[in-house]
């Protein structure tokens, strides 16, 4: 009965805050549309690999979803080599544990991608959104 629904896969590139990418498919029901299935209710997503071994990923550990198959890289994938963790989050070195946590906060709301729809946004531009959003909070988890 529901056979159709449950074959639906939607194919994607995930990158988690540990920093590891996996690439496979996100089951799909009816909609097909992965905005549906990364926002739908639930801890986890459906995730099955390029094995074929079906794994649930925690939706808070994922930094970046990228549909299609296409292999693609962000613009800032990690700190630049020489630009300190500070610099990221735009603080002096010695910014108090309060003022670093202000900045990171005010930085990851300007950042963070749910707040730039993907129909409206172009894909160049929310990858370098997402990238940012990524490196902020690496510089933020080094000084924390």
């Amino acid at each position: 009965m529901f056979g159709n629904e449950a074959d639906k896969r939607i194919p994607v590139t995930i990158t988690l805050a540990n920093g590891e990418t996996l690439r496979g498919s996100v089951a799909s029901g009816a909609s097909a549309r992965l905005e549906f299935e990364l926002n739908r209710e639930g801890v986890f997503l459906n995730f099955k690999d390029g094995t074929g071994q079906i794994l649930f990923i925690a939706k808070s550990t994922i930094v970046q979803v990228i549909e299609g198959s296409e292999e693609k890289k962000a613009v800032m994938p990690e700190i630049v080599a020489g630009k300190s963790a500070y610099k990221v989050l735009r603080v002096a070195e010695n910014a108090s544990q309060d003022a670093i946590r202000q900045s990171y906060v005010a930085l990851a709301k300007l950042y963070h991608p749910d707040h730039y729809p993907p129909e409206t946004t172009a894909p160049e531009v929310a990858e370098y959104i997402a990238a940012m959003f990524q490196q902020i909070t690496i510089a933020y988890s080094a000084l924390k």
